[in-house]
């Protein structure tokens, strides 16, 4: 199975991927944005087309994992990473906005399922440790903007028999699982 857990920050994803590769017993890939962030001074500097080699790295190499695995469950996917390439004003570079939209776009469409989390279905909380704050905002309105725009990404790119937007009222991690793995036809394991 080929699933990628979507959305922006604070909705859970890394802990949503986490506990489904797990329940489905296959790797756990990875976000791997720290090429971008790990240089605060080029992701958040005036120029970003410095940025256009990582942005291009990093789809490179998640894609050459998910080859390697086969069956894995994705911590973000290429839906994300455009939405950052568009964030960080990368869209004013029409023609690499075009070829990096396409192979983005062509990525998911390996995917059996993308799963996107509510936004606002847990709690945001304030990250204290500081290397997390150079991308990561608390202002749960900026995360609104940043998961529409992942989700409109991701209705335009994948058909609506391989999205699976998680209703509001699963709240617990457990919940989440269970409806994912029902949608893949997969009972979850009952637990004493």
């Amino acid at each position: 199975m080929k699933i990628a857990v979507s959305g922006c920050a604070g909705v859970g994803k890394t802990t949503l991927a986490g506990a489904l590769a797990n329940a489905l017993g296959v790797p756990l890939i990875p976000e791997q944005y720290d090429p971008l962030f790990n240089q605060p001074g080029k992701f958040m500097g005036p120029d970003s087309s410095v940025l256009v080699p990582d942005f291009q790295s990093i789809l490179r190499n998640k894609r050459s994992q998910e080859v390697r695995y086969g069956d894995f469950v994705t911590d973000r996917c290429p839906i994300d990473l455009f939405h950052l390439w568009m964030a960080r004003g990368l869209g004013k570079l029409e023609d690499k906005t075009a070829a990096f939209h396409d192979a983005c776009r062509d990525s998911v469409q390996d995917y059996e399922l993308v799963v996107i989390p509510p936004w606002d279905g847990i709690e945001f909380r304030q990250i204290d440790s500081p290397p997390d704050l150079r991308y990561r905002t608390m202002n749960k309105w900026i995360q609104l903007h940043n998961h529409a725009c992942i989700t409109g990404y991701a209705c335009l790119w994948i058909s609506s028999a391989r999205l699976e937007l998680l209703p509001m009222q699963l709240q617990s991690i457990d919940d989440r699982v269970a409806h994912v793995l029902r949608r893949l036809g997969v009972e979850p394991e009952c637990r004493p």
